[in-house]
This record gives structure tokens, sequence and C-alpha cells, in this order.
């Protein structure tokens, strides 16, 4: 950014700033100001002003995105977990935020929780699989860790040609009976001793996902 264009912000900061002294409910001034704190790299300053516009018009998707965003850059996950998912409440079926899925993968992956990372990502392969492609060219190490199935006490299932334990892949539906179609594989492969050729050959990656977040679990 050019000094001229920072001195430009400064100017707005000041004039928006002006216009808030005599209405304390200018939501669009507090808008205005935290884009342009944002701009400057003043995270802490533009979440005050979008937590006023907040107060004083809720519920706008777009400024709880940018919150999220914000939150991130400062290293506040957990708050920008709760700002993502206000987003999705607010416009669940907006599929301009599909790429929230990819801010809250890396947000649950930040403070530890890979179950929830691994949940918003096949909520968003459903979505945009382009864009969940490039989550995994992103950050598929740090997702998927496919090493940690050998310490799993599931490392001997067989994924092609060779029978699975009808215990096991119980085991492994209980856990994940709302994510339906990795479970469907999962009980057809139990009970017809192979993937059917009808499910290849995406099902052998879905099925490899879904032993890995098993192993993952703790199970």
């Amino acid at each position: 950014m050019s000094e001229l264009q920072k001195k430009e912000l400064v100017k707005k900061i000041f004039d928006y700033r002006k216009r808030i002294d005599k209405n304390h409910n200018d939501s669009e001034a507090y808008y205005e100001l935290a884009d342009s704190y944002w701009k400057l790299g003043l995270h802490k300053e533009a979440i005050k002003c979008f937590k006023e516009v907040n107060r004083i018009t809720p519920d706008i998707d777009i400024v709880y995105d940018f919150l999220g965003r914000l939150y991130i850059q400062i290293g506040n996950h957990k708050e920008a977990i709760k700002s993502f998912k206000k987003v999705l409440s607010i416009s669940p079926n907006n599929h301009y935020y599909d790429s929230v899925h990819c801010n809250l993968i890396e947000s649950y992956l930040a403070i530890g929780d890979k179950k929830s990372a691994l949940n918003e990502y096949h909520i968003l392969k459903k979505l945009d699989n382009n864009l969940a492609d490039e989550v995994v060219d992103k950050i598929g190490d740090r997702l998927f860790e496919k090493d940690q199935v050998n310490n799993s006490k599931h490392k001997n299932l067989k994924i092609v040609g060779e029978k699975m334990e009808i215990k096991e892949a119980l085991e492994i539906f209980d856990v994940f009976r709302d994510w339906f179609y990795p479970c469907h594989i999962i009980l057809d492969t139990a009970f017809m001793g192979t993937i059917p050729e009808s499910f290849l050959p995406y099902s052998i990656d879905t099925l490899n996902e879904a032993l890995t977040m098993v192993a993952n679990s703790g199970l």
C-alpha cells in the first residue's frame, strides 16, 4: 500500500469518526470504518467496529464472515468458529459462503479439533468438490494424516477383495451414522465382501477417509 493510499484511509477514518460522533447508530459509518481499519492492518479496531454494526443491524451474514476472517488473522480461532457458524445459520443455502467451510476447517485444525475439521471437509465436498480439492492440496497432510491408521485397532480392515469384519463395520457406522454416504459403503462392503463395482473408484478414497477418521477418533 502506498503512502498516498494510507493517507486516504486515515482521512476516511477521521470522516467516519465524525459521523459516528453525531450518530452512534450509524451502521454504514461503522462498516466503512471497520473496512478502513482492516486495510490498514488494525484488525482489533476493525473487529470492534464490525461488532457495532451487529449491534445496530443484527444478522448481516457478510459482517459475521468478515469477523471470522479477522479473528483468524489475530489467532482467535474459537471466536472465528462462532462467527462462521453464524454466517451459515443466517444464510444456510447461499453458495457464496461455501468458502466458510474452508475457514472452519482451518480454525478447527488450529484448536486441535480434527473430527470437526473433517466433518466440515465432507460438507464442503458435497457443496463444491473443486473447492474441497483445493483444501486437500493446501492442508491435506494436516487434515488426514493417513499414517495414523496404522495405530488404530482397525488397521487390518481390508478395503477391496476381502471381507470387512461386520462388528468393526458396525462400530464405524455407530460413530458416523450421520455421515451417510461412506457409512453406506462401509456396510455394503461388510455384507458383500468387497466394494460393489458401481461404487468404484471414488468409494475407495471415501472409505479410506472414513477409516482414517475412525483411527483419529481413538476408537
